[in-house]
């Protein structure tokens, strides 16, 4: 018993257990699809290399600004 009020007295612990019950859950209803990962950033890498990087911020919020832009060297 006292441990239990040990662990529930502090604010980290308790952030801490929230956060690992939110992975729980994450992990138990979610799954992750990367089917259409490599056409959205080919998408997002022509767009750099036509319309540049004004076009890229402007057009809303994207995924990683330097993994299409490091696309464009190759």
């Amino acid at each position: 018993m006292k441990i239990r009020n040990l662990i529930l007295a502090n604010p980290i612990n308790i952030a801490f257990l929230i956060s690992v019950i939110y992975w729980i859950y994450l992990v138990l209803n979610t799954r992750m699809i990367i089917e259409y990962d490599a056409i959205a950033y080919e998408s997002l890498g022509k767009m750099l290399a036509q319309q540049g990087w004004v076009e890229f911020f402007r057009s809303g919020p994207h995924r990683e600004p330097f993994y299409p832009a490091w696309l464009l060297s190759l």
